[in-house]
């Protein structure tokens, strides 16, 4: 199953890239991305297959914990890849931005290294907000992997996670985790009815919200499932 999702995806990789960007005779700048995260239930209902290609994301809800289910492509990543932040110094930064609602600066202490320097992680953490372009720290709205803009897609990032009766499923674009913390999504997640339409509108409010700054206006879309 898994290497059918990974043909399926190689496809419609193809067909963005000649049908929609007509191959190479459009800069890369000029190139239409799109993003996926996919989501297969397998063995009778008791595992998860999740392949993702860029910034949506897929989640799972379970025992009071919420699990994310792939990488992203993000500036964090970036870094990781690059050599220039550690995967440990990586993970440290992405707990504080996951946890970060916006308004409330989180109480952080030690220290990450970047580019062989090394900072509080009470100050580095900010950096991946907005960027930094002196330590080679991209925006946050820059997506580095999408299907369409090259012949060969690359980097997919596979997960495989038992799952269990009351688990929840989400899918969700970076419009609703980008506005809103782990704790915040966990809230409603716990919430009996729409949970979808409820993160959905909490994620609206939240980007229209002058305080938050981690505000983001971008499209937002959730998908939950129960098992």
């Amino acid at each position: 199953l898994e290497e059918k999702l990974i043909a399926a995806i190689q496809h419609a990789n193809e067909r963005l890239y000649l049908e929609i960007n007509q191959g190479e005779t459009r800069p890369v700048g000029q190139r239409v991305g799109a993003v996926l995260t996919l989501a297969v239930l397998c063995d009778n209902g008791k595992r998860l297959l999740c392949l993702q290609v860029g910034d949506t994301r897929g989640y799972l809800f379970t025992e009071g914990e919420l699990i994310q289910l792939c990488y992203d492509e993000d500036n964090i990543e970036f870094l990781v890849q690059q050599e220039l932040l550690s995967v440990e110094d990586g993970a440290l930064i992405s707990a504080v931005l996951n946890a970060y609602d916006g308004v409330h600066a989180p109480e952080v202490e030690g220290t990450v290294t970047i580019n062989g320097q090394v900072f509080d992680l009470y100050i580095a953490w900010r950096w991946f907000l907005v960027g930094n372009s002196a330590l080679g720290i991209l925006p946050p709205n820059i997506v580095l992997n999408a299907l369409g803009l090259d012949p060969e897609v690359s980097g997919i990032q596979i997960s495989r996670i038992e799952v269990n009766p009351g688990d929840q499923l989400l899918l969700c674009s970076d419009g609703l985790y980008k506005n809103m913390s782990d704790t915040e999504i966990m809230a409603r997640l716990r919430q009996p009815g729409d949970s979808a339409g409820d993160l959905g509108q909490a994620a609206l409010q939240r980007s229209q919200d002058q305080a938050n700054q981690r505000r983001s206006p971008d499209d937002i879309s959730a998908l939950v499932v129960v098992f």
